[in-house]
């Protein structure tokens, strides 16, 4: 059996985001979010059984499913989650906001200060999500990923084809900074 720990900064990190695992409200709204939300999902998976493994797979933090660790924005206004997290290499990520009024300036500030602080805590060189809603690029590139390749019609929703904006941030592109100590000579009254 693996155990992982989560270090306890990273269970609210931003005041916005927390840790979270599912009531069985939130999993049905989840769910009827994913199955019915443009953009959410693809035609592909939006059946409830898959949505359910889904569900299970990313918020359960069970022994068999990958370490993933989801985030609840606000009072259950949509969900941030690192997915299958490799430390050293690489994790996905899904953001679902559902109260469109919480988007602004302080929540993608803390978004990306989150994005940066998972890059750092697991060393990780590269975060991949994807989208295919037209807007998705404009708000991503302001989390600091960029596209990675876009596929003509690769989002099937409700039959019609639309283009899946795939996206990337690299290491390179965090903005952790480090925390330096002043030395005496900068402060000689220490």
């Amino acid at each position: 059996m693996t155990l992982t720990i989560v270090p306890s900064e990273l269970m609210r990190p931003q005041p916005l985001f927390s840790l979270c695992g599912l009531t069985r409200i939130e999993t049905s709204v989840l769910a009827d979010k994913l199955m019915y939300e443009k953009w959410y999902l693809q035609d592909k998976w939006r059946d409830m059984d898959t949505i359910n493994k889904f569900i299970y797979r990313y918020f359960s933090w069970a022994e068999e499913t990958p370490f993933s660790l989801p985030y609840r924005i606000g009072f259950f206004d949509g969900v941030l989650v690192f997915r299958e997290i490799i430390p050293h290499e690489t994790c996905g990520m899904m953001l679902k906001l559902w109260n469109k009024k919480l988007w602004g300036p302080t929540l993608a500030r803390e978004a990306r200060n989150m994005i940066d602080l998972i890059m750092e805590k697991f060393d990780l060189r590269d975060i991949d999500t994807a989208s295919g809603d037209p807007g998705s690029p404009k708000m991503v590139r302001g989390l600091g990923f960029e596209i990675k390749e876009v596929k003509k019609d690769g989002f099937i929703w409700n039959g019609e084809a639309y283009d899946e904006f795939n996206f990337i941030k690299r290491r390179e592109q965090c903005r952790v900074q480090e925390i330096r100590q002043p030395t005496l000579q900068e402060h000689p009254q220490m």
